[in-house]
């Protein structure tokens, strides 16, 4: 017959899970019947469970996945850590490239600047040379060299020192074998232009000058018997048939310096009293009409060049004055460039120490003598001082002889003074030739000597700019031009050649780490940090958003595994699908076109509630989703079997809860073991009534012989269980038996 089952959810309990047979057992079955079936309790839970054996199985491969995807998010942490770091390594290089491109490029232009104006210096100093000579020569175009004395020399040489940018100008006529008796007569007859020169000089210092004076301006002297000068050096008295001048050796003198002398007897002669650091000199200098030598009178053979006019004059020094030249070791290596080849001289630097000899404390006194009233300040002891040996020829027309020598001094830290703006700072210079070097450091516009060496740093060697004397007058050179780092200046230079047989003068030019730390600070470093910090703060961000999101989908995962849990539990498979796919595709199928005009022309009054009517044939509830279809199926072919415990109604009436809790889990529990071995499905039980059905929701032609078959099992199995339980429920117990119907037909 047909009959039909109803689902009560609110008396639903416990529903195990389906287990088919293994094929070995279903074929015992069939070929057994009825009959040949037998259980054995002590062997049902000892077979393994297809479906837990799956459970295991997706469990492992849930576990696999969640380590693959733990693998996966370390893996994409270290990505962004990486690409946090090296996004700040990039900002950092980038940052300090911007630093070193400023440095580089603020530097190529101080450099290329400061080699133009070495150029332009030296250019102006060999062409203001050049003006001397030509002048001197056409001064004394119809004169007998080597006798020519030049007239008021300190106005004469004046506007060339400016020109030079010369501390200091000697004027060395030639003085042949046969002339140095011409020539004593013509220094006795042409001294007084040692006078004359000091009278310029006092006629161009201030006058009435205040006794506070400032320090850079001359001291006021009283005449000579109110002196009242506070100097420690003895003052030197120059002396002649019209006047006396007494001044100290670092004092201009002034007008108020000269005072009327009735002595006529020392015409030529400089008393001189002075006092060093290591000794007392205390002497008679004569400006001798003989040329000297170093320990005297020069009686060498040959040609002179002895010192005649100088300019500007030191008044208290005049040693130097018809000193042959021609006595210095090095001069003597340059004199027959200039005479024979007829080229000017960068001759070798020379330095001065105070106390190695007594011609080398000389030597620095005069010299910073002549800087200081050259305007260029204290010379500090062991800078180097540069000669420039310049020809003078005879006739202007021809330059086939040369008749003197012109020497220029010049204080090396000259040429790289005043060029640079007071912004470029920390630039090292190295000069250098053959056998020398020494190094200055430029701040702006002022120079400083740093050392008789190259004293760069080598970490900055490839901003090297070389720049080299003779550049400047090549022919192929054009203008201020760069070239693997060497600048070449050209002008007009109209004068002798500068010879480079003995001597090369070249200059290197490197920024020191003074100027690299104006550039090379530590903003890279900061904003690498800067950078770093916003991309790690950004990683945590995302590692915690993901912690989160973990946390979230693992509470919905738990409460999703326990619905579907109960839901497994109170289900077949089949219906369980039906219901999830069901769900899911009310939930993404769209409203149709009349649903969604119901949905939306709806007034505020209608959507307050829906009517019992409408919610009965309406296939949209009030909240606006879809109600769920009902799940119907037909079946064919199914057993129906009901159960219950007959004579349970008086034995729990005299029994405690918990006894007929134990009596109805024992039972039940062991009626779902062998449902499961009988491929049995346990749709409910209500109070001691046990409902199950065979044939669906898998349908099985063997329904009615496995119901039966599960029938008997429990038969058997609860006379077993009932005597068990006697000890713990009471003597009662063993008499509860089961009855058991069952119905075989279609089934919706």
């Amino acid at each position: 017959g047909e009959g039909s089952l109803d689902q009560s959810d609110k008396n639903k309990t416990r529903m195990s899970e389906q287990l088919r047979y293994t094929p070995k057992e279903s074929m015992a079955e069939s070929q057994s019947g009825v009959g040949s079936s037998h259980f054995d309790a002590s062997n049902s839970g000892t077979e393994a469970s297809p479906h837990k054996v799956d459970k295991e199985h997706e469990k492992a491969l849930a576990h696999a996945e969640s380590r693959a995807i733990f693998r996966l998010k370390l893996m994409l942490l270290f990505v962004l850590i990486a690409v946090a770091l090296g996004v700040a390594f990039y900002a950092h290089k980038y940052a300090r490239d911007v630093q070193e491109e400023e440095l580089y490029n603020t530097f190529q232009s101080h450099g290329t600047k400061l080699v133009s104006g070495f150029y332009k210096d030296s250019f102006q100093k060999l062409q203001a040379m050049e003006s001397l000579s030509s002048s001197i020569t056409y001064l004394f175009r119809n004169e007998t060299w080597p006798f020519v004395t030049i007239p008021d020399s300190a106005n004469f040489f004046r506007p060339f020192l400016a020109l030079s940018s010369a501390a200091h100008i000697k004027f060395l006529p030639i003085v042949g074998n046969r002339q140095r008796l011409q020539w004593d007569e013509h220094v006795l007859k042409q001294q007084n232009w040692v006078e004359e020169a000091v009278q310029e000089i006092v006629e161009r210092s201030p006058t009435n000058a205040p006794t506070d004076a400032p320090s850079s301006l001359p001291s006021m002297m009283t005449t000579s018997s109110q002196p009242t000068t506070t100097s420690t050096t003895e003052p030197t008295l120059i002396t002649n048939s019209s006047l006396t001048l007494t001044t100290t050796p670092t004092q201009f003198p002034t007008p108020a310096d000269i005072v009327p002398n009735n002595n006529n007897n020392n015409n030529n002669t400089n008393t001189r009293r002075r006092r060093t650091q290591y000794f007392e000199i205390d002497e008679t200098i004569r400006i001798s009409p003989y040329i000297k030598s170093y320990v005297g009178v020069d009686t060498s053979p040959g040609v002179w060049t002895p010192v005649w006019q100088y300019s500007p004059v030191v008044s208290n020094n005049n040693y130097f004055i018809n000193f042959n030249q021609l006595v210095d070791d090095e001069f003597q290596l340059d004199f027959p460039i200039l005479a024979e080849k007829k080229n000017a001289v960068i001759a070798r630097t020379e330095s001065y120490q105070q106390g190695l000899d007594f011609q080398s404390t000389r030597d620095l006194e005069f010299t910073q003598e002549v800087l200081r009233i050259g305007g260029y300040g204290t010379y500090e002891p062991g800078e180097p001082i540069g000669f420039l040996h310049y020809p003078v020829f005879q006739s202007p027309s021809s330059r086939d002889k040369v008749v003197a020598v012109l020497t220029a001094t010049v204080y090396w830290k000259s040429y790289f003074q005043n060029i640079l703006p007071e912004t470029a700072q920390g630039i090292i210079c190295v000069v250098e030739n053959e056998d020398q070097q020494f190094t200055y450091k430029i701040d702006g516009k002022d120079a400083t000597f740093l050392g008789n060496a190259d004293l760069h740093d080598p970490r900055f060697d490839e901003f090297e700019i070389t720049a080299e004397y003779k550049a400047f007058q090549d022919d192929d050179s054009d203008g201020i031009a760069e070239d693997k780092g060497t600048t070449n200046f050209n002008h007009v230079y109209t004068g002798v050649p500068v010879d480079q047989s003995r001597l090369n003068y070249k200059i290197r030019v490197y920024p020191s780490q003074e100027m690299a730390d104006l550039y090379l600070t530590d903003e890279p470093v900061y904003y690498a940090i800067v950078i770093a910090c916003v991309m790690l703060i950004a990683v945590l961000v995302f590692a915690v958003y993901d912690w989160y999101v973990e946390m979230r989908q693992r509470k919905v995962s738990t409460v999703a595994l326990k619905s579907n849990a109960i839901v497994s539990s109170l289900f077949p498979k089949q219906i369980k699908d039906k219901l999830y796919g069901e769900s899911e595709d009310n939930n993404n199928k769209p409203l149709s076109n009349r649903d969604a005009f119901r949905r939306a022309g709806r007034t505020a009054s209608t959507r307050a509630a829906d009517s019992p009517e409408q919610s009965l044939t309406s296939p949209i509830s009030s909240s606006g989703r879809r109600k769920a279809s009902a799940i119907a199926d037909f079946f064919p072919s199914a057993t129906v079997l009901f159960m219950d415990i007959a004579g349970f109604t008086a034995w729990s009436s005299s029994r405690e809860p918990s006894q007929v809790f134990i009596l109805l889990e024992t039972m039940f529990s062991t009626f779902d073991k062998l449902a499961l071995r009988r491929r049995v499905f346990k749709v409910e039980t209500i109070g001691d009534c046990y409902l199950a059905v065979c044939g669906l929701p898998e349908p099985c032609k063997k329904h009615a012989l496995y119901v039966a078959s599960f029938a008997r099992d429990c038969l058997e199995k609860t006379s077993v269980l009932a005597h068990q339980l006697i000890p713990s429920l009471g003597p009662e117990t063993g008499e509860l038996t089961v009855r058991i119907g069952m119905h075989s037909g279609p089934i919706t």
